[in-house]
């Protein structure tokens, strides 16, 4: 696998939990990473292809333009990360989940460099922001 040595690559069960805290943070503050063909790059929330994907689903029910989702995933596993396994299934799963139950203080998104990045939880992030916009969530900031 051929990943950019960067923390937000760090194993969450690598993390000690003395370089953590609970905090709370405007979703439309986070950034999530997301990659281009210039490589790994910071966008806003609405700007990343799981928000651009569910925002059709409105528009082309049940299941929205899945070109938009299954087309960046292609290019992640064919040029980044053969590993990745997102699938529009579990983006459906996910969106339904978090629209009928909201959002799970026991598996919170976690970010760093500043709380300003989002480490993991970026696709429940930008749902979230979809679902109920910019609102203050808990979020587990790591001190790396």
């Amino acid at each position: 696998m051929n990943l950019p040595a960067d923390p937000f690559f760090v194993k969450r069960e690598n993390i000690k939990e003395s370089e953590t805290e609970i905090v709370e943070v405007w979703l439309e503050s986070l950034k999530a990473h997301v990659y281009t063909e210039k490589g790994l790059i910071c966008k806003n929330l609405w700007e990343t292809p799981i928000y651009r994907y569910i925002s059709t689903i409105a528009k082309n029910p049940p299941y929205g333009d899945i070109n938009i989702y299954v087309g960046y995933h292609n290019v992640v596993r064919d040029r980044f990360n053969p590993e990745d396994d997102h699938t529009v299934k579990k983006a459906l799963e996910l969106f339904i989940s978090l629209k009928d139950n909201g959002y799970d203080k026991n598996n919170l998104i976690v970010i760093y460099k500043d709380g300003k990045i989002i480490r993991d939880g970026q696709n429940r992030a930008a749902i979230l922001y979809y679902l109920y916009g910019d609102i203050i969530i808990k979020a587990l900031k790591v001190n790396r």
